[in-house]
């Protein structure tokens, strides 16, 4: 047994009989036994509690007004103990924002990544947007146009009342030639006042790479004079080709200017991300169709419309019947026969004809009446949002892609198909050396998800839909990731739920946690993590009453199988 050991003396919590052991401190340890005979009492109850107690106490007087008030134990003394994490069966998340990616932090890696590695490419032209500055400027024109004439030009825009300002600053500043209709011009002896912009004449060369501090000086005084545009023409058979780059974030060619990627514009919780229809829950409460219309066998001259069968609303089947004769939307027919077309007229309306949504949106300017609400309520559900289409994030963050895929449709795979596919990407050496820290914080956060059983699992999982054992196993995967040391963790039966064959698997997990320093207190009824734990400690002999007593304290040998007396 190792020095260091938390040592229990006299625990009498619920049904612990005057309970005294010791546990060894970064090791593993199974408590086991028959149901109720005391396990959750003494790992729970007794022990985890008073770690928490005591973490709470050491916060100063101001925290611990924020804090739980946890009472201390019904214990003689515990000696050794370690600051605690409680991993309980249960699912206490309630919060809507919250889903896999966030709770284990895998959202905040994937939103880095995106920053850094994700290329905005414009939607119109299909060119990499980025910003440019003189060097990149300067090495795109050396490797394209080597050994070509080019004009260095810089856009001049102005409002028509400042035209002779501006012209009589630049003049001053020695710039005379001005680049129209395909030659250069003196600016002297042009009717300026005819045009509201021109583009300035920089310098002419030939491109060549003895020429590179001419070339980035011209692009620099460019920029400064057109605040951050430049137009390099380039002399061809077909005339003068235009080759235009920004400093701003905008597309080269079509001038389209695009948000420059950051963390908050991939998080649905910020508002530079967040959809603004739905406003980051990736749904909206929409029209419940199949309350609306239960019985689709029905004609629509037999009233299949539920909300309208009601002596205050029957004068929309009338408005219906003018609609049909007008538009040509069959009665005769049931309502799951109808055309996609005529669908369309009955749930959109056309016209004057305001049909099922526009009903209902008559109704919601009615919401100040209690029995118009609860109609609304009545034939309400939620539905994934139109505008972003569940992904919860602006449109906007579509442009940005990492191996044509967008961080909806990262979010969207399952958690096998995520390891897969960040496990085998292949990345360049900007890539490596700019993310390849996220990347492998990212593949071990998968690589827990997967062993601990959760492989089927979205990304975008709501965390409150989860099972009991699906979010405890969620926390553990985070704790992996959360790379704490000298923490004593205690877990409530991580197997339930889980397949046999991924006991093995469950094991290398918490062995993994206690290879990091923890100690890791398991209870549980399972052979193959009883077999694979370095400690035992067993309670019984029954339930309730009977039990509270330790049975066995020590090591079960690897080989021991389920009739070892030690499986509960």
């Amino acid at each position: 047994m190792p020095d260091r050991t938390i040592s229990i003396r006299g625990a009498r919590t619920h049904n612990l009989k005057n309970v005294s052991v010791d546990i060894p401190q970064r090791q593993l340890t199974v408590v086991t036994g028959p149901s109720g005979s005391g396990k959750s009492s003494l790992a729970f109850n007794t022990l985890y509690a008073e770690g928490q107690r005591r973490f709470v106490e050491s916060m100063s007087t101001y925290v611990r007004q924020f804090l739980e008030r946890i009472d201390r134990p019904d214990v003689d003394s515990i000696d050794g103990i370690l600051p605690a994490i409680a991993i309980e069966q249960k699912n206490s998340v309630k919060n809507a924002r919250s889903t896999v990616s966030t709770a284990t932090e895998l959202a905040d890696h994937f939103r880095l990544f995106m920053t850094y590695c994700g290329e905005t490419r414009c939607p119109d032209c299909g060119v990499i947007v980025r910003k440019e500055n003189p060097e990149t400027i300067t090495n795109a024109i050396l490797e394209t146009l080597a050994g070509k004439r080019a004009v260095v030009l810089a856009p001049i825009f102005f409002d028509p009342e400042h035209r002779d300002v501006v012209i009589e600053q630049l003049v001053k500043a020695g710039f005379f030639r001005v680049w129209i209709s395909g030659e250069v011009r003196n600016l002297n002896d042009l009717d300026t006042k005819t045009f509201t912009s021109f583009e300035l004449v920089i310098t002419r060369l030939r491109i060549a790479a003895e020429r590179r501090t001419q070339i980035t000086e011209a692009i620099e005084q460019a920029f400064e004079l057109s605040k951050g545009t430049v137009n390099v023409l380039e002399e061809s058979e077909e005339g003068w080709l235009s080759h235009r780059f920004t400093s701003h974030f905008a597309c080269n060619l079509c001038g389209t200017e695009f948000a420059e990627p950051t963390p908050h514009l991939f998080s649905f919780n910020s508002p530079l991300g967040a959809c603004t229809t739905c406003q980051g829950y990736g749904r909206i409460i929409g029209i419940d169709m199949e309350k609306v219309i239960p019985n689709r066998d029905l004609r629509l001259d037999e009233m299949p419309v539920t909300p309208w069968n009601s002596p205050g609303y029957e004068d929309c089947y009338e408005d219906l019947r003018k609609a049909s004769a007008k538009y040509g939307l069959r009665l005769d027919v049931p309502v799951k026969d109808l055309s996609k077309a005529e669908y369309d007229l009955l749930y959109n309306g056309r016209s004057k004809w305001y049909g099922i949504k526009g009903f209902f949106d008559w109704l919601e300017t009615k919401k100040y009446k209690i029995h118009v609400r609860v109609k609304l309520a009545k034939y309400r559900s939620y539905e994934p949002c139109p505008e972003c289409h569940g992904s919860r994030l602006k449109h906007v963050v579509n442009h940005v892609k990492f191996r044509d895929l967008t961080i909806g449709e990262l979010f969207a795979m399952d958690v096998k198909t995520a390891r897969r596919f960040w496990e085998f990407m292949a990345m360049s050496k900007q890539e490596e050396a700019t993310a390849g820290h996220l990347r492998r914080e990212i593949v071990n956060r998968l690589v827990y998800l997967d062993e601990v059983g959760l492989s089927y699992l979205t990304l975008d999982r709501q965390t409150r839909t989860l099972s009991g054992g699906e979010s405890q196993r969620i926390n553990l995967a985070a704790a992996l990731g959360s790379s704490l040391t000298e923490t004593m963790y205690v877990i409530d039966e991580p197997t339930v739920g889980l397949h046999a064959r991924d006991s093995e698997r469950l094991l290398l997990v918490l062995e993994r946690l206690r290879n990091a320093g923890n100690t890791v207190i398991v209870v549980e009824h399972d052979p193959t993590i009883i077999a694979g734990a370095d400690y035992h400690v067993e309670l019984g002999p029954g339930a309730g009453e009977y039990g509270g007593e330790i049975i066995h304290v020590g090591r079960v040998p690897r080989s021991a199988s389920g009739s070892s007396g030690f499986l509960g």
